[in-house]
């Protein structure tokens, strides 16, 4: 490839970096805020009165979305205490600075869970009141709080309910700790406001616990973050069963069979907050969605590392196992150079064939 295309790719990895990132630390604000809700910090155990779910689909009672199209909402985390107060919060880790369209969507999606909601986990699927929550990077929450404070009234909308706005980020101190501070607003259930008012440390080692084995959430996640998470989480142990797997070497390869309906339900089931909602399973959509799996199988397919079987109509799977110093490196740089491949092609022309020369045969 020509020095210009490296270039482009070394720009997509970054990129891409950043996307893996992105994805990471809204885990880790889901989980995080809502730890401090659903734990006890003087028994030191988690709370009987509180449940959690993420991505739960809970649907207007009246028609009063502000998207027309929008039959249901489904925020990035809900809270509820003692079966009567909830909390619904949205996570954008990065608020736009001067994208006023892309802030007033985000606004509207806020404005979108400030009404009565059915599909609440309780047997009635209603809840006496709930306030609302944007949580978003510490390096952007002044401009939420800008947009919110100029911008927002612009649009003529009000909150009826509580709103308030957090700030998350990680503190590399001699333990590391994730913290949350509020800079608009307080929520005020079960205490927690004037906590967050002065800012909350969270210990890693919660996320350690928790995000082990929570790495999805009802958001596509970038290509190679799925890819990664289908090599090592479920093809990994099914290659390991095979006795040739530990005398495996480099570029040597293991042909493991999958169906997508398998890696849905192993990565739902075993990595995304599939455990939050055990209780509660109903209005809960699956993840990863199946359109994901199959993308990145395509994805996986293009690379040259699996191929579909025969007869399968794309439903089954080869995936030619092998060992990467760095999973999540190969396929971030995998899917940038196909990338560039893809945009470097020259465009033809109807009814025009490239000429054929010495130096192509």
């Amino acid at each position: 490839m020509s020095q210009q295309s490296n270039e482009r790719i070394a720009q997509r990895v970054k990129e891409t970096k950043i996307a893996l990132n992105d994805y990471d630390e809204t885990i880790h604000a889901i989980i995080g805020f809502v730890h401090l809700y659903f734990f006890n910090d003087e028994t030191q155990q988690p709370r009987s009165d509180v449940k959690r779910f993420q991505g739960r689909r809970l649907t207007p009672l009246t028609t009063t979305t502000q998207s027309e199209k929008q039959a249901y909402v489904s925020p990035d985390l809900g809270i509820v205490i003692q079966d009567a107060r909830g909390i619904l919060g949205e996570v954008k880790k990065n608020f736009p600075k001067e994208d006023m369209e892309r802030g007033n969507k985000i606004f509207v999606q806020l404005k979108n869970y400030d009404q009565n909601l059915i599909g609440w986990p309780m047997a009635n699927q209603q809840i006496q009141s709930h306030e609302i929550v944007l949580l978003t990077h510490i390096t952007t929450s002044a401009y939420a709080k800008e947009f919110y404070e100029k911008r927002f009234p612009e649009t003529g909308l009000v909150f009826k309910r509580p709103f308030s706005i957090v700030e998350f980020g990680n503190v590399p101190q001699v333990q590391e700790f994730f913290f949350l501070k509020t800079i608009l607003g307080e929520p005020t259930v079960i205490g927690r406001g004037e906590k967050l008012k002065y800012g909350v440390s969270v210990p890693m080692r919660v996320f350690l616990r928790e995000y082990a084995r929570t790495k999805l959430y009802d958001a596509e996640p970038p290509l190679p973050y799925l890819a990664e998470l289908i090599w090592m989480h479920v093809c990994t142990p099914i290659a390991f069963e095979n006795p040739k797997f530990e005398h495996l070497r480099k570029k040597q390869k293991l042909e493991v069979s999958l169906t997508i309906e398998d890696i849905v339900e192993r990565l739902d089931e075993g990595f995304s907050f599939h455990s939050w909602h055990s209780q509660h399973p109903d209005h809960q959509p699956q993840v990863p969605r199946t359109k994901w799996v199959r993308q990145a199988c395509q994805f996986l397919i293009a690379s040259g590392e699996a191929e579909w079987i025969e007869g399968s109509e794309e439903t089954q799977l080869v995936i030619f196992y092998q060992r990467y110093d760095d999973v999540t490196e190969h396929f971030v740089l995998s899917h940038a150079t196909l990338e560039e491949e893809k945009t470097s092609k020259p465009m033809m022309l109807p009814g025009f064939e490239p000429t054929e020369t010495a130096d192509s045969r």
